[in-house]
């Protein structure tokens, strides 16, 4: 009766590792596999269990003596995981994590039970993604455009070469810190610190937290340069869009302060040419032979004592 239920037991479990999705093996003190069950005959391209019962684990490692060193790794840990390169029957190769145990059997001997798990399609869409994620940093990096990506937690996630120059700032200013500190750093605002953060915070937070996307339109804003304080125009767009790893924030920055500078000095020219047009009792007129249209200043007007016309279509 009760030895029965045990015997039921044990069955019951030993099927479900002999049907396991996951490659299992027991291996003893020698190195020798003495247990292995459909999965791993299968993974390793064995025909049966029998092929592999006896054999040296060595056997199935692309390095032979890298099966020493999970028994000893696991002999000293307790618990082993690891990722190496297998080797199949047929000598092919392929990509395993294998996490070992140490356990002790009835005689008193050390075994070591292993679940193990094919890993090569992974590591190749990890390759992938390490590809394309170097493609797309030496594309940013390479832009004047200051690009910046805030991930579902509110943290930089990352910053190119651009955005760090605009706000006169390192990378490692902002690792590991939230995008609303860092913005509140720069901001020429002068008023409540621990206001504007809070503000900035929850407008990233909102924006993170919706669930379609969402891309503000384009705002014109002053900074001041962290380590040089000095002030830039900037003109900064934000939007959020889906990751395998949540929402993320992008955030585009142009800087803005030649282009705000030029316009200035354009319409400081002109204001002074007007001033000194009144000054000198003088007046300028220009003539496009393309379009037969001209421009008379007021002060050309004013010399001839006649009302004062926008209107570039004058005969001359």
């Amino acid at each position: 009766t009760k030895t029965k239920l045990l015997e039921n037991k044990l069955k019951l479990i030993t099927n479900a590792l002999d049907n396991s999705l996951n490659a299992f093996d027991i291996v003893d003190d020698k190195g020798n596999i003495i247990y292995a069950n459909q999965s791993y005959v299968k993974m390793w391209g064995y025909d049966s269990a029998e092929e592999i019962i006896g054999t040296p684990a060595s056997n199935h490692c692309k390095n032979a003596q890298y099966a020493a060193t999970i028994i000893d790794q696991t002999k000293k840990l307790g618990t082993f995981i690891t990722e190496y390169t297998a080797k199949r029957k047929d000598g092919s190769l392929f990509e395993v994590m294998r996490q070992s145990s140490h356990e002790i059997d009835k005689d008193g001997k050390d075994i070591f039970p292993s679940s193990s798990l094919n890993i090569t399609e992974r590591n190749k869409t990890r390759g992938i993604l390490q590809e394309s994620e170097e493609k797309f940093r030496s594309f940013v990096d390479y832009t004047a455009n200051g690009i910046a990506i805030v991930n579902e937690q509110g943290k930089i996630a990352f910053v190119n070469k651009s955005f760090c120059e605009i706000f006169g700032i390192h990378k490692t200013d902002v690792d590991d810190k939230y995008a609303w500190e860092v913005m509140t750093k720069v901001s020429s605002n002068n008023g409540n610190q621990k206001e504007l953060l809070a503000l900035i915070k929850k407008d990233l937070l909102k924006l993170l937290s919706q669930k379609e996307n969402i891309k503000l339109a384009k705002n014109a804003t002053l900074i001041k340069q962290s380590i040089s304080k000095k002030e830039r125009n900037i003109e900064e767009t934000v939007f959020s869009f889906d990751t395998s790893m949540g929402k993320n924030l992008g955030i585009i920055v142009r800087d803005t302060t030649d282009i705000k500078n030029a316009e200035e000095e354009i319409i400081s020219t002109y204001r002074l040419l007007q001033d000194t047009e009144k000054i000198s009792l003088s007046g300028s007129w220009t003539y496009n032979p393309i379009t037969e249209t001209s421009h008379w200043s007021k002060g050309a007007y004013d010399l001839r004592g006649a009302p004062y016309e926008s209107s570039e279509k004058v005969d001359v």
